[in-house]
């Protein structure tokens, strides 16, 4: 990863998302005795991952002119 590329790009925290989640899926699958890859569940997979990823962007951005609904809890 390119030191500092998070000041420049907001996406840049999630680069390594991508691998983790991919990760993951394929760790669950194999937990599970998954036979074949089923690409219809790996898309759902991802756009779950998708949303937390977004929703978590949505609430530090809400957070920065606000006190944290994170921390409030």
């Amino acid at each position: 990863m390119v030191y500092g590329i998070t000041t420049v790009s907001l996406r840049g925290r999630y680069f390594t998302l991508l691998p983790w989640a991919i990760g993951e899926y394929f760790a669950a699958e194999v937990a599970a005795n998954a036979t074949a890859f089923d690409e219809v569940r790996f898309k759902t997979f991802l756009a779950r991952v998708e949303f937390l990823t977004l929703a978590c962007t949505t609430i530090e951005k809400s957070s920065a002119s606000s006190s944290s609904e994170i921390s409030a809890r």
